[in-house]
């Protein structure tokens, strides 16, 4: 059964809408991190910021990497365990 967050890293700071995931970057050979709604765009985790961001570089295509893909990179300790403790941490709109 595959979880649905598995390569969840953040909430987008660029649009405040969708999810930061890993992905494979088929054309580079080179995993990146992909806002599922805005298409925003980062090299590292560690460099995630508003301030950061490769939106301006287009992806042509991307996958979903291999847990062995994310585990070489050491990038499995910013996947989101549980998406629910995770929105906790964010403010609610009133």
């Amino acid at each position: 059964m595959k979880r649905e967050n598995e390569i969840k890293v953040n909430w987008c700071p660029v649009c405040n809408q969708g999810w930061v995931e890993i992905k494979m970057d088929i054309g580079e050979k080179k995993m990146i991190l992909v806002c599922d709604e805005c298409d925003s765009t980062w090299d590292t985790p560690e460099k995630m910021s508003l301030n950061d961001t490769n939106d301006y570089r287009p992806i042509e295509k991307t996958r979903n990497p291999t847990p062995k893909e994310i585990r070489d990179l050491g990038w499995e300790k910013y996947i989101i365990k549980d998406i629910n403790d995770f929105m906790r941490t964010f403010p609610i709109d009133s």
